[in-house]
């Protein structure tokens, strides 16, 4: 979540870049950035962008997980080599 007071106008940081990214890469805080009123872009540093997209990933991963125990309890699994013979014959390989 992006507080209050790192909300600011777009052209507040194309007129001072450098101390935003300063501030960003010190404070390890994301900053909006509002065209018309509304925040439109989100900075934040790269190390902090790499953990977010690494949680992303582990969710993914386990939403991929939990998507396959429940095709397996609703018996909506098939054996490997049927699936092979039938990816063999629908592309004839």
């Amino acid at each position: 979540m992006i507080r209050t007071s790192q909300i600011h106008p777009l052209t507040d940081f194309l007129r001072n870049s450098k101390s935003f990214t300063d501030r960003i890469d010190e404070e390890k805080e994301p900053v909006g950035l509002t065209v018309n009123g509304k925040v439109k872009l989100v900075l934040m540093d790269t190390d902090t962008f790499e953990e977010l997209s690494a949680i992303q990933e582990q969710q993914r991963f386990l939403a991929a997980i939990e998507e396959g125990e429940k095709a397996f309890e609703e018996g909506k699994v098939y054996p490997v080599k049927e699936v092979i013979a039938e990816l063999k014959a629908k592309y004839g390989i």
